[in-house]
């Protein structure tokens, strides 16, 4: 009995160790830039920076094998996020915080058993966004979900999404290397090959409606009194 329960835990161990793969989000090559279409804060239209507004990132997930998910985020392929919040930050027009040199922990996203030819391969895509949306992936999914309904303040809000790319994490049981989502190599075969754009936002012509029936309601008021 004690010899079986041995062998089970091994092989949970083993299946654990597997399924947490890491990968390397930090980018800072100038051909991997993250830019924003529009002018922030005390900066032009071009690469974003650290001191303008403040950005979070998340990797989304789904299955590989058949076609690619849509470019859509909101996509029910697509699992979720792997990586999110207010770890990430832009610097110099690159993504960089959690995700560095030694990577980070992708759960759900195992790595080959011995070589880049099996193993668990997955799409993924990066999504990226202006903190003013919110600082994590679920909040900022649900205000997209809704138009974008949910006011940000008087900053611009800036929302974007990487190319779809795949390939496979590193760790694993044989504690292989993590790899980068940027670059086409051996161990990611679709690894990103260039930057991506944030996009300003536009409210839905709805959302903008309703404000604007909302100030004309105010300018009524004040002229009655």
């Amino acid at each position: 009995m004690k010899k079986l329960l041995t062998i089970l835990a091994l092989a949970s161990a083993a299946t654990f160790v597997h399924a947490q793969g890491t990968i390397i989000l930090q980018q800072g090559n100038a051909a991997f830039l993250v830019s924003t279409n529009a002018a922030l804060i005390g900066q032009g239209i071009g690469p974003t920076a650290k001191t303008a507004l403040g950005f979070d990132y998340a990797v989304l997930l789904a299955t590989y094998g058949g076609p690619a998910p849509s470019s859509n985020p909101l996509d029910g392929a697509w699992t979720g996020a792997v990586l999110t919040g207010v770890n990430f930050s832009v610097t110099a027009g690159g993504i960089s915080g959690q995700g560095g040199g030694g990577g980070a922990v992708t759960p759900g996203w195992g790595a080959p058993a011995a070589t880049y030819t099996d193993g668990t391969e997955k799409y993924f895509m990066i999504v990226g966004w202006s903190s003013n949306l919110g600082t994590t992936w679920a909040t900022v999914a649900a205000n997209m979900a809704s138009g974008w309904a949910t006011p940000w303040g008087p900053n611009n809000a800036f929302f974007g999404t990487s190319a779809i790319g795949f390939g496979f994490s590193g760790g694993g049981p044989f504690s292989l290397p993590a790899n980068t989502l940027f670059n086409p190599t051996a161990a990611m075969p679709g690894g990103l090959s260039s930057g991506f754009q944030l996009m300003a936002i536009v409210p839905e012509p709805t959302t903008i409606a309703l404000a604007g029936l909302g100030g004309l309601s105010l300018l009524l008021f004040r002229r009655r009194k």
